[in-house]
Order: C-alpha cells, then sequence, then structure tokens
C-alpha cells in the first residue's frame, strides 16, 4: 500500500475583486500568509488509520502555519511518526496545496454564497486541498517531485468538475460518485508518477538510447500504435530525461528569438536555422518499438545501456538519469567556456572542436548552444559557431551514427 490522503482546508479569503488583476506580488503573498495563519483541515480521503491521519493532520497544520507552503509546488518532508503497521520510520511525506478560484469572477459577483462581508462584492474565497503521499525516505518523492507537481494538477479537473464544496450541500450521491474517482486517482499516485521509469525501460529495451537521443536532443516524437497508458509512460519519460528545464535559455519564446536573429547577418541565421531535427516517429506493434529513425551518440547509448543493466527500481533508475543529465550539463557550461575563450582566440577554437569531436555527445551539446545563442542574441558566439560547424562538416560531421539493434 502507498499511503495516501487528500485534506480540505476551510474556504480563505484570497483577494477583492480588482486585486484579482492588479495586486502587486506583495499583496499576494500577504494575502498567502494571513491565509496561512487562520484555517482548519478536514479529510476528503485517505487510505492511513485514523490514529495516524490525525497525527498528519497535526503535521500538516503545522507546516501550513508557518506561511511558508505555496499552492501548485509541492514540499517534501520528513515524518516521524508509523503510518501503518508495515511502514518503518523515518517516512517521507510530499505534500501539495492545491487551490480553486472562481472560474469567471464576473458571474460570480452578487452571489451571496461566495462573498463574505458587508460588501458582498469586495471579496471571494478560494477552495484549497492538501494532497499528501507518504514513502520510505529513500529520496524518491524529491527526485519525482516534478511528476507528483504535474500529477497533482491533474486531480484539479476531478474537483473543478464536482465541486465538493457544493456537492456536499446539495448531493449526497454525487458525493460519494466524486469521492470514489478521486480516491481512484489518488491511489494510482505510486504507479503513475514513479513506476512509469521501470516499465519503460523494460518494454523498449535496447532501443531506450533512441528514446534517449530524442529526450537529450529536445526532437518531438509521435507515437503510434501505443494504448493511451503507454503513450502517457514515454511523454513522462521523455521529459524526465529533458534538459529543456534545465537550460532555460532552449526553452524561449521561438516567436522572440526568430525576431532577435533580424539583427543578424545572413551567415548567423544561415547557423542558427541550419540542420533542424526531424520529428522522430516511435512506431508499436504488437509489444516491439521501432523507431523509424536510428540516429544516436556515444553517450546516449552508455547511458540507455546503464539503465537497462541498473536494478529496476524506479528510485535507482532516476538517479542514474539524473546524473547523466548533470553530466550533459557539466559538458555544456564547458563548452560555453570554450566558445567563450574563442571568441578572442584562435586555439580554444580548437579546443572546442576536439572536445565536441571526442566528447561522444557533441551533436547534443552543438545543437544546444545554437539554440541558446540565438536567444542571447551574441553575435561573436554565433560566428565561433558558424567557423565550428563548418569546419565539422568538412571533416565528416560529429559522431552521430545511426546504430541498428538486434
Amino acid at each position: 500500500m502507498h499511503p495516501f490522503r487528500l485534506g480540505k482546508r476551510g474556504s480563505t479569503d484570497v483577494g477583492t475583486k480588482s486585486s484579482h488583476t492588479e495586486s502587486t506580488v506583495a499583496d499576494l503573498l500577504t494575502k498567502e500568509a494571513k491565509a496561512n495563519s487562520d484555517f482548519s483541515l478536514s479529510v476528503v480521503t485517505t487510505n492511513i488509520a485514523v490514529e495516524s491521519e490525525t497525527e498528519l493532520r497535526q503535521f500538516i497544520a503545522k507546516k501550513l502555519g508557518k506561511g511558508t507552503v505555496f499552492s501548485g509546488t509541492g514540499n517534501v518532508a520528513k515524518l516521524n511518526f508509523i503510518i501503518t503497521e508495515a511502514t518503518e520510520t523515518p517516512l517521507d511525506c510530499y505534500f501539495c496545496l492545491l487551490r480553486q478560484l472562481p472560474d469567471d469572477l464576473e458571474q460570480l459577483v452578487g452571489d451571496a454564497d461566495v462573498f463574505n462581508g458587508d460588501d458582498e462584492k469586495d471579496s471571494y474565497y478560494s477552495q484549497e486541498y492538501v494532497v499528501c503521499f507518504i514513502s520510505k525516505a529513500n529520496g524518491g518523492l524529491d527526485l519525482f517531485r516534478p511528476d507528483l507537481d504535474r500529477y497533482c494538477e491533474g486531480l484539479l479537473p476531478l474537483l473543478d468538475s464536482h465541486r465538493l464544496y457544493d456537492v456536499i450541500q446539495e448531493d449526497l450521491m454525487k458525493l460519494k460518485e466524486v469521492s470514489k474517482r478521486v480516491t481512484d486517482y489518488l491511489a494510482r499516485w505510486h504507479d503513475d508518477a514513479l513506476q512509469y521509469i521501470c516499465r519503460c525501460v523494460a518494454r523498449i529495451g535496447q532501443s531506450l538510447q533512441y528514446l534517449i537521443y530524442v529526450a537529450l536532443s529536445d526532437t518531438q516524437m509521435q507515437i503510434q500504435g501505443a494504448d493511451e497508458n503507454f503513450a502517457s509512460d514515454l511523454k513522462k519519460f521523455q521529459e524526465c530525461c529533458s534538459l529543456s528545464e534545465l537550460m532555460a535559455a532552449s526553452s524561449s519564446d521561438t516567436k522572440s528569438s526568430q525576431s532577435d536573429l533580424e539583427s543578424l547577418s545572413a551567415d548567423m541565421s544561415k547557423i542558427l536555422s541550419s540542420n533542424p531535427i526531424p520529428d522522430v516517429i516511435l512506431e508499436v506493434r504488437e509489444n516491439k518499438c521501432t523507431f523509424n529513425k536510428t540516429d544516436c551518440t556515444k553517450f546516449c547509448s552508455e547511458f540507455a545501456q546503464s539503465l537497462l543493466n541498473c536494478e529496476q527500481s524506479a528510485v535507482l533508475l532516476r538517479q542514474r538519469v539524473e546524473s547523466y543529465k548533470l553530466k550533459v550539463i557539466q559538458d555544456m557550461n564547458s563548452l560555453k567556456r570554450l566558445i567563450q575563450q574563442a571568441e578572442n582566440d584562435h586555439y580554444a577554437l580548437y579546443r572546442a572542436y576536439i572536445f565536441l569531436n571526442e566528447n561522444g555527445n557533441g551533436a547534443i551539446l552543438l545543437q544546444h548552444a545554437k539554440l541558446e545563442y540565438q536567444t542571447d542574441n551574441t553575435q561573436d558566439a554565433c560566428k565561433v559557431l558558424l567557423v565550428l560547424e563548418e569546419y565539422i562538416n568538412e571533416t565528416g560531421g560529429l559522431n552521430v551514427v545511426a546504430v541498428s539493434v538486434t
């Protein structure tokens, strides 16, 4: 059993109609801190014993009362009390505050049920919930925090479509229906938010290197023939291995970066838009995964083999993934330093070429460098990249090879 809990915090005054659109960040933080100082917690659904639930409620109340828990972003903390007889302490507890704001404030103006005070149009209330997931204290919840945040966001449509606050007062049958759907969703948290990495590694097998190459190069992938669950697993794995969040510049708005290119010369524009990576198609048929493109780097092959040789534990696999992503970031920083030096040093330009050629992951590093300097609009760095790519093309390209799996 993987313990979970969904608690409901008493309706909270989160602002006035005007402050919803005009308030500053400081005002919103002040409102949040005030809300955290006066609230009550009640249980919506849980699969832990009453005694443990009471301790957990007190634990969460203390965290909320400090005013450092903000909606939409999960936190992980240690629990030093027993949840079930089968568990040992300490435990990791992931908790996330979810807030439901009114869908349309204009439609709610004048509705006495959602406003408070002498002037009923002065303030409105939100529904707030605290989601808790509990696991062994092995660091797994912290590693999978982005996945758990997204999983908690997936709970909001269930709560939005059947507002529990209204349902409780109006229709007991609907309350039972909604509660069951919410409970079933929460019961799958460990399988959906963590175990996908095990399923992908086991099912894709030796072709995993291609999926890793797709993820690291931020290539778009089309999935054909897979059922909804496996397609979801593949997308999660791709996001898990992607560098887009770590390299903020790579995920910048492409429209703004394209407008920046207007100030560059034709040669600069050429290097920044050259060699676009085409979409990859993954076809799933009879439990066999086939990629239409089998480009790969030595680094991606080693990355995949490391996962295949690893014990099939979600935590251990994620640790391997993060360690390889860290290696890419370190190599990227080394390349950026060489590019910066090469703006004034021809020998550094040659060292940058040697680094890319011998790195084992040069094609992906060069692709990310092009995207980053495209955003920064740094002409000197773009000139270096232009010279580098021209020389690389003249000498036969980097070590991106099409490999076959037997």
